[in-house]
């Protein structure tokens, strides 16, 4: 398995992950939405045999007068969670 970050050719394979995994488009337009934004700091896939099975989105975030980072929106397709 290989973790990398997003490349704007694994667009689609995130949006169908996504859509996948939570049944509808949501978190596909969250995903494009936090892209958009100062917060966004990173986005990566996990691979396997050169098939995308799985994304990872940090953002920063603010709690109280904290900042901290979030680890969200995350999806594994189906077959590939608990395996590891």
């Amino acid at each position: 398995m290989l973790i990398r970050k997003e490349e704007k050719k694994d667009l689609d394979d995130i949006r169908h992950i996504n859509n996948t995994c939570i049944n509808g488009d949501y978190e596909s337009k969250l995903i494009n939405n936090i892209r958009k934004r100062k917060s966004f700091i990173l986005s990566l896939i996990a691979e396997d045999n050169g098939k995308i099975i799985g994304h990872i989105m940090y953002s920063r975030i603010k709690t109280d007068d904290r900042n901290s980072t979030a680890l969200a929106p995350m999806c594994v397709l189906t077959e590939y969670q608990k395996t590891a």
